[in-house]
């Protein structure tokens, strides 16, 4: 990590981001995963959840993601139902989770409404 991307390596993570505009071509998403990789983070990662920026598919983004999750051996989701497109979920942050990229779950082990 560094200040600005601080993070508990002695803890397990499911990174999840969303699919972004920023995102505009295969040089962009790698250097951004790149970065990401090199920071130490994907060691303590143990899967990767990709939301929704726009209804227009991006197959060079999908390809990157899912050449760095096969590298790291990380279950993979792209979800449509968080991000900047239609559906707006909530992804609680620090909240115990499962992921199954084979049924294409994550299930929360604990309550994070009240």
């Amino acid at each position: 990590g560094n200040p600005y991307f601080a993070f508990d390596g002695n803890i397990d993570h499911i990174l999840f981001f969303e699919d972004n505009i920023a995102f505009n071509g295969a040089p962009a998403v790698s250097r951004y995963i790149s970065n990401i990789e090199q920071s130490g983070l994907w060691k303590s990662v143990k899967g990767v959840i990709v939301g929704n920026y726009s209804n227009t598919e991006n197959k060079e983004f999908d390809s990157l993601l899912n050449k760095f999750a096969n590298k790291w051996r990380l279950p993979f989701i792209k979800c449509d139902d968080f991000g900047h497109g239609e559906f707006q979920a909530i992804l609680p942050i620090g909240i115990e989770c499962e992921i199954n990229a084979d049924r294409g779950t994550v299930e929360f082990k604990e309550s994070f409404t009240k």
